[in-house]
């Protein structure tokens, strides 16, 4: 990628390459200024996302993020790292001088894109639509571990791209030094509970004796799982159980706060991606072969290393079967891990279906909202629809056009009637709500980032956390400075903020109850509607409030479970919330014959 840089800035253009998180954008910030260095390449190198704008704007005292934003792309050409979110934002104009930022964001010459393989459904939607923008005319890289060929097909219409593979070579560095891989089945459950924690924490003290041994730099030992609660419960045992500094680093750790230099390191999927841990010593959660693949290589990067995966106890079971011996290659233990464990599928194909359409137009919607030079919603979505139509290569532009022609004619688009109505006129009502509520949501859908103050192993701080994560917490909602605690007036906090004390007990654990209402009627299982009225019951009647308001307008769908694990749901009543753009995926997959029960 930094090569593809050298080449644009050669030409006198800026090159973007957008990484999945904040955490492996400052990883690679260093690596790739050291890297130019080395290299002799003259580059600018600086990082465009939330955190350096609000740092940029306190420094300079600017009004807002705009005009910090400015000043970043004004230092062209350089190269630019972002994330999806930041990049969705400016080409959305929701940053002040907006038409200004867009022709300067596109004199670039390079646009690249990596790890491709953490986006799916409704986000890689969003950022295929994002290239379809950037990319004509420029050179795309994309990069990705554990690719879905579903999302490379996507990619692979004219002009075709070339693809670079990764093979054994007898020649160059080592990329992947020897590991000794531990296989332990703890639960069997989908994912470790906290009362798993006290059997992972033995496994997890032993592992740290071996990586301490190893010698080094810490840390030791890298623990990475799937939950927040777990990786709270797993990083206090064992701060008791071995007396070093542990970090935990999850949604609830701020930033600034994101070490990854402790003798043990706990975090969830914040560090599973592209950060170079130095570690002797890893323990991992998987219940998937991409996870397997991805957490796996976190170790023995630069030195002999040792691995403990905890898998599901069937997962396991048949990985003994698929393993060709006790001693294999690399290649080796990827192919039975894709064997025996479940696959993380993209569900690119939801892109190429009647639900992907309707996503189509609302994120064509967001982004030439501000454009629009009249009020009328049929006129508004019938040139969303249009413009979705354009963003797309033409073989895959059917279904998007044909329900641009039914909103244009005011027909009813048939593959769609059980999803928004029935007549023209409550599919024309259900698509303007749909358009109108992606505008609350980012790339990667509803929520991730509500404002909180953080009162965890009594250091508060100020952090944010998903809205789907509010069931595992004990939490309050402070809606005036009279109901903030003193922590939080010393940390400048306004309300209204949520009040996180700590995680909730399982076995009282604080559900957040939503039910939907459609005509005084609770929905049935299976039903897509949009959360315009609701009933919110969390034992406490402001925070119900709040959070009805926070999701009211909001696409929905009722699921006994949710199809996917990685989709934002919240529990409900008879079953699961599936909320904003991972509603439209739910019904999809739902819809599917092969995914029915």
């Amino acid at each position: 990628m930094l090569l593809a840089a050298e080449r644009s800035l050669e030409e006198g253009e800026s090159a973007l390459i957008m990484y999945p998180t904040k955490v492996l954008i400052d990883d690679q910030l260093d690596s790739m200024r050291r890297l130019a260095a080395a290299a002799g390449i003259d580059a600018h190198v600086e990082a465009v996302n939330a955190d350096r704008l609000h740092r940029l704007a306190a420094e300079r005292g600017y009004r807002s993020h705009g005009e910090a934003l400015a000043e970043i792309l004004a230092k062209a050409p350089g190269v630019f790292l972002t994330n999806p979110d930041t990049l969705y934002y400016i080409l959305r104009m929701e940053y002040r001088g907006g038409r200004s930022l867009i022709t300067r964001l596109f004199s670039v010459g390079t646009v690249c894109v990596d790890e491709l393989h953490l986006f799916w459904g409704a986000q890689l939607q969003a950022i295929y639509n994002m290239l379809s923008l950037m990319a004509p005319g420029r050179r795309l890289l994309v990069s990705t571990a554990t690719h879905d060929e579903d999302a490379l097909r996507l990619l692979s219409h004219p002009p075709a791209p070339q693809r670079v593979e990764a093979r054994p070579s007898p020649v160059g560095d080592t990329v992947r030094h020897e590991t000794l891989l531990e296989v332990y089945t703890v639960t069997r459950h989908p994912v470790l509970t906290p009362e798993d924690a006290p059997v992972v924490a033995g496994i997890a003290a032993r592992l740290y004796e071996r990586g301490r041994a190893a010698g080094g730099k810490p840390p030791y030992l890298v623990a990475i799982v799937n939950s927040i609660a777990f990786s709270e419960h797993l990083g206090r045992l064992l701060r008791e159980t071995l007396g070093v500094d542990v970090a935990v680093v999850n949604s609830l750790t701020p930033p600034e706060e994101r070490r990854v230099d402790a003798p043990v390191v706990v975090g969830t999927s914040a560090i599973e991606v592209g950060v170079d841990f130095d570690t002797p010593a890893l323990l991992f959660e998987a219940n998937n072969a991409p996870g397997f693949i991805q957490r796996l290589g976190r170790v023995a990067r630069r030195r002999p290393g040792l691995a403990a995966a905890v898998i599901p106890y069937s997962a396991a079971q048949r990985l003994a079967q698929h393993l060709p011996g006790d001693t294999l290659e690399y290649q080796q233990l990827v192919e039975a891990a894709r064997q025996a464990l479940s696959p993380q599928p993209s569900h690119a194909r939801f892109i190429e279906s009647p639900h992907g359409a309707a996503s189509q137009v609302a994120i064509a919607y967001t982004l030439t909202r501000k454009l629009a030079d009249t009020e009328s919603p049929r006129r508004r979505l019938v040139e969303a629809a249009q413009i979705a139509a354009q963003m797309l290569p033409p073989a895959l532009r059917g279904h998007v056009e044909e329900l641009a022609e039914a909103l244009a004619s005011g027909h009813t688009y048939a593959p769609l009637s059980g999803l928004l109505g029935r007549g023209p006129a409550a599919q024309l009502a259900a698509m303007w709500k749909l358009a109108k509520s992606y505008v609350k949501m980012g790339v990667r859908g509803a929520f991730t980032s509500l404002p909180a103050l953080i009162l965890l192993d009594g250091q508060p701080r100020i952090g944010s956390v998903d809205v789907t994560d509010l069931p595992k917490l004990d939490f309050e909602y402070a809606e005036d400075e009279a109901q903030l605690p003193p922590e939080a007036r010393r940390l400048g906090a306004e309300p209204p903020i949520l009040i996180v004390h700590g995680l909730a007990d399982p076995r009282h654990r604080r559900h957040l109850k939503v039910t939907p209402l459609d005509a005084g009627r609770p929905w049935h299982i299976g039903r897509f509607g949009f959360l315009d009225t609701m009933r919110v019951e969390a034992g406490d009647s402001g925070l119900a409030e709040k959070i009805a308001g926070i999701l009211r307008g909001l696409p929905g769908y009722l699921s006994p479970y949710p199809r996917d694990w990685r989709l934002s749901a919240l529990p409900s009543h008879k079953g699961w919330l599936v909320l904003g753009p991972d509603a439209l995926v739910e019904a999809w997959i739902t819809s599917q014959p092969e995914t029915r029960g």
